[in-house]
C-alpha cells in the first residue's frame, strides 16, 4: 500500500508516495472543499446538515441532501481512482460524515494537533529539540492561505493555530538562546517572519540578532523593511477587520446551526427530565421569570419514603423504582431530583391545584404496587404556586422587555400610561418619566412627546 501526504497548512497539497494528485481533486473543487472541511471538522462527525450549508452557502436547492449524497459517491470514486487508501477515509456514520486516517495516510495539521496535546499532558515533559523542529516544518503557513477570503468555519481554527505555532517558534527560540546558537535563532526567526511577516515582535528579535553576529548593515535593512510592512498593515488593517466581521457574520447562521443540532441530540425520551439538586433549582428559576411575564400555574412536590428498618438495603432499589414511576407518570417537561438518601422532590409547571390529588394517588397506587412490603411508606406533600402576569404599574420588567426602546417611539400617549402606568417624574404634554426596575439598579425613561405621540427616548441610569 502506498503513503498518502494531505497538507492544509499554507495551501492544499496531496501527494501519494511523492507525487502529487493535485491535478487529479482539482477536478472536483466542491469534493476539495469537502476533503478540507471533513479533515478540520470541529467534531468528529459532519451532519448532513451543516455539510450542505458548507457546500453550498447561497444556493436554495428543491433537493440539497440528493446533491450531497451525489457529491459524496462521486469524490469517493475520485479517491479511489487516486489511492483506495484516501477513499477509506471518507466514512458514512449515522447522521452524517467522517473523514478517518488509516495509518497510510498522514495530514500535516492532525500532526501538529497531535504533538500539542502531547505538550499539555499532564506532568509531562519539556518539549524535546526534535518534536519543536518537527512541528515547525509542518507549519509551512496559516490553514489553506492560497484560499481568499477564508471561508468563515476556517477562520477560527486558523487563527488558534497559528497562535500556537508562534507559542511553538517561542519554544524553540528559548532553547537556541540558552544553547547560544545566535545563527540558528536568527535563521528560525526568518522562518517564522515568512509565516508573520507583520508581526512586530518578531521583527525586533530578528534585528536583534543580526546585531549580535555583527550584521549591522542587514539589521538597518531590516529596519527598513519592518518599518514599511508595518505601515502597509495599519493601511490594510480596517479593510481586514471589515472583511473579518463578514466572515463572522457568515458565520453565525453556520454556528447556529450547528449549536441547534447539538442540542436537539441530546437525549429526550419524551419523559421527565432527572437532574441533580442545582440544576432542578436553575429550571425552576427559568419556569418562574417565565410565569411572572405571562403569568401561569406549577406545582412544587416532595416525596419521602420511610422504611421500618432505617437500615434497610432495599431503600435505595425502592427508591430508584419511585424515580422510574415517576418517570412513566409524569408529563414532558416535569423536572424531578434527588434531596437526599430518603427524598425526591419534583417540579410540574403548567399544572394547577386541581391536579395535586390525582397526581399524588397516581404515584402512590404505582408505587405501592411494585413495592407492597408494609414496612415502607410513602408520604407525598404538594405546594400550588400561582403567579399572576405582571401589572404594568408594578413594572417588575427589565429595560429590554420594552423591547428595545425603538418599539415606544411613534406609540400614542395613552397606550404609554396603559403600558407604564403614571409618570414616576415629569408628565407634561411634552415629556413623561418613568423608572424601570433593574436587577442590581434602576434606568430612568425619558420619553418626549410631540402632537401626544413618542418622537424620542432616552436612557439613564437612575
Amino acid at each position: 500500500m502506498g503513503h498518502v501526504q494531505i497538507n492544509l497548512f499554507g495551501s492544499f497539497h496531496v501527494e501519494r508516495d511523492g507525487k502529487s494528485v493535485d491535478e487529479q481533486l482539482a477536478r472536483s473543487p466542491k469534493g476539495m472543499l469537502l476533503m478540507q472541511y471533513l479533515i478540520l471538522a470541529p467534531r468528529q462527525t459532519a451532519e448532513a446538515k451543516t455539510l450542505m450549508q458548507v457546500m453550498w452557502p447561497e444556493e436554495n436547492s428543491t433537493s440539497p441532501d440528493t446533491a450531497l449524497k451525489t457529491l459524496i459517491s462521486r469524490q469517493r470514486a475520485l479517491l479511489r481512482a487516486i489511492s483506495p487508501e484516501l477513499a477509506m477515509c471518507l466514512v458514512t456514520v449515522r447522521g452524517g460524515y467522517r473523514w478517518v486516517c488509516p495509518p497510510e495516510v498522514s495530514v500535516d495539521v492532525l500532526e501538529f494537533e497531535e504533538m500539542l496535546a502531547r505538550m499539555k499532558l499532564p506532568g509531562g515533559a519539556t518539549p524535546s529539540e526534535e518534536m519543536l523542529t518537527r512541528m515547525l516544518v509542518l507549519y509551512q503557513g496559516r490553514l489553506l492561505a492560497d484560499q481568499q477570503p477564508q471561508p468563515a468555519w476556517l477562520y477560527n481554527r486558523s487563527e488558534r493555530l497559528h497562535q500556537q505555532f508562534l507559542q511553538t517558534v517561542d519554544s524553540r527560540l528559548a532553547q537556541l538562546q540558552q544553547a547560544g546558537y545566535v545563527h540558528r535563532y536568527v535563521a528560525l526567526v526568518r522562518r517564522a517572519i515568512d509565516a508573520d511577516p507583520t508581526n512586530e515582535a518578531l521583527q525586533q528579535r530578528l534585528i536583534e540578532g543580526l546585531r549580535q553576529t555583527e550584521r549591522d548593515t542587514d539589521a538597518d535593512q531590516q529596519v527598513e523593511l519592518a518599518a514599511r510592512l508595518n505601515s502597509a498593515a495599519r493601511d490594510e488593517m480596517m479593510a481586514d477587520y471589515y472583511d473579518r466581521i463578514q466572515r463572522a457574520n457568515r458565520a453565525l447562521e453556520t454556528g447556529l446551526v450547528q449549536f441547534k443540532e447539538e442540542l436537539m441530540r441530546g437525549e429526550d425520551n419524551n419523559r421527565a427530565i432527572v437532574c441533580d439538586r442545582r440544576v432542578f433549582r436553575s429550571l425552576f428559576c427559568l419556569q418562574r421569570r417565565g410565569m411572572e411575564r405571562t403569568g401561569g400555574h406549577a406545582l412544587l412536590g416532595i416525596l419521602t419514603l420511610t422504611e421500618l428498618d432505617p437500615a434497610s438495603e432495599k431503600r435505595e432499589a425502592a427508591l430508584n423504582g419511585l424515580v422510574k414511576i415517576m418517570l412513566l407518570n409524569l408529563r414532558r417537561g416535569d423536572v424531578i431530583t434527588r434531596l437526599d438518601e430518603s427524598t425526591i422532590a419534583m417540579f410540574l409547571p403548567n399544572a394547577d391545584e386541581s391536579a395535586a390529588n390525582i397526581i399524588i394517588d397516581r404515584l402512590k397506587r404505582s408505587f405501592y404496587l411494585q413495592f407492597p412490603s408494609t414496612g415502607r411508606t410513602l408520604s407525598c406533600a404538594i405546594s400550588a404556586i400561582s403567579v399572576e402576569k405582571t401589572k404594568p404599574e408594578q413594572r417588575h420588567f427589565m429595560v429590554d422587555d420594552l423591547q428595545e426602546q425603538i418599539a415606544l417611539i411613534g406609540m400614542p400617549e395613552d397606550e404609554v400610561r396603559e403600558l407604564l402606568g403614571a409618570p414616576d417624574y415629569q408628565d407634561t404634554a411634552a415629556c413623561l418619566s418613568y423608572v424601570i426596575a433593574q436587577p442590581i439598579d434602576e434606568v430612568k425613561l425619558d420619553l418626549t412627546l410631540k402632537s401626544g405621540i413618542v418622537t424620542q427616548v432616552e436612557q439613564t441610569s437612575h
